[in-house]
């Protein structure tokens, strides 16, 4: 299942906040053929103006900037995945796409655990 950790500038909105997570939801949902109604593992995180840097400034200035974090199984999606989670946090907040920096990290075999048990991932077919 996807994971997904937005980190983001303090000062969104909870109503910002809700349709940021239900448009990345969306997006990761379809482009990774979820089921619908399967839930998405999502965390939201305020960050102090004055604790983010860009270009060796502090960001205290500026609002829009997002750090989105998708931790999930490789597919063939995951580029896709990307473009949409940033046009979709871009559209909402109404920011260039080169304010949004999205990590994309595969959860091979062995590389995620559940209970302290190394937690094997089901291969799963490629849409190809």
């Amino acid at each position: 299942m996807p994971n997904i950790n937005i980190r983001m500038l303090e000062g969104i909105t909870y109503e910002q906040k809700k349709k940021i997570v239900e448009d990345v939801c969306s997006a990761v949902a379809k482009d990774f053929q979820l089921k619908p109604g399967r839930r998405i593992a999502t965390e939201f995180v305020d960050i102090p103006a004055k604790h983010l840097a860009k270009g060796g400034e502090i960001r205290a200035d500026s609002p829009l900037s997002a750090y989105v974090i998708i931790s999930a199984q490789p597919r063939d999606q995951s580029k896709e995945a990307v473009k949409n989670v940033t046009a979709a946090i871009a559209k909402n907040l109404g920011c260039p796409l080169e304010e949004i920096i999205v990590e994309y990290v595969d959860l091979t075999p062995g590389r995620i655990a559940h209970g302290a048990e190394i937690a094997e991932i089901p291969d799963r077919p490629s849409n190809s």
